[in-house]
């Protein structure tokens, strides 16, 4: 109630009043959350068929609009199409680069992208190995994909909120 009358306050003072104050920018932040992070584009980067055809379903079920790639050469041709919000990354893939140098290339690429890594090795080197190839957060397989689920809106949250690079990006 005091919000809607401080609002309406505002607003007989008119436009400059409101971007002063701090609420219209509060609203446009708020608008675009609704609008363009309604549903947040996955890229899944998995060369198992199985493990990411069951990915993809799962989390598109969960109205998330997921593209999923079996290589680093497609996950590179879909990223020069549209860079996706959230990229899960399998560590082994074939081909010449692994997921810790895509993860690498990807994150010069792009600062505010979020990347989990998705791998079979769960030790604690393969961990920092990860992290510190430019990834968000770090997923060991087999996974419960309600936990993965959480782990991706966890990074969207994340990267929702970097409107601008940091000093240390």
């Amino acid at each position: 109630e005091v919000a809607a009358a401080t609002v309406s306050k505002l607003s007989r003072k008119g436009y400059k009043s409101l971007r002063n104050s701090g609420i219209l920018t509060a609203l446009e932040n708020i608008y675009f959350r609704i609008e363009v992070m309604q549903q947040p584009s996955i890229l899944l980067v998995e060369d198992d068929a199985f493990q990411r055809k069951a990915a993809e379903t799962y989390l598109m079920n969960h109205d998330l609009k997921v593209i999923a790639v079996e290589n680093g050469a497609q996950m590179r041709r879909q990223i020069s199409r549209a860079m996706p919000d959230l990229v899960l990354l399998d560590v082994q893939l074939p081909g010449q680069e692994d997921g810790f140098a895509l993860a690498r290339w990807l994150r010069e690429s792009n600062t505010r992208v979020g990347i989990i890594m998705l791998t079979a090795a769960g030790d604690s080197v393969d961990k920092v190995l990860g992290l510190e190839s430019g990834a968000d957060d770090y997923v060991a397989k087999p996974y419960e994909p309600r936990e993965l689920l959480a782990r991706c809106k966890s990074v969207l949250r994340r990267s929702v909120n970097k409107a601008t690079p940091s000093r240390l990006e």
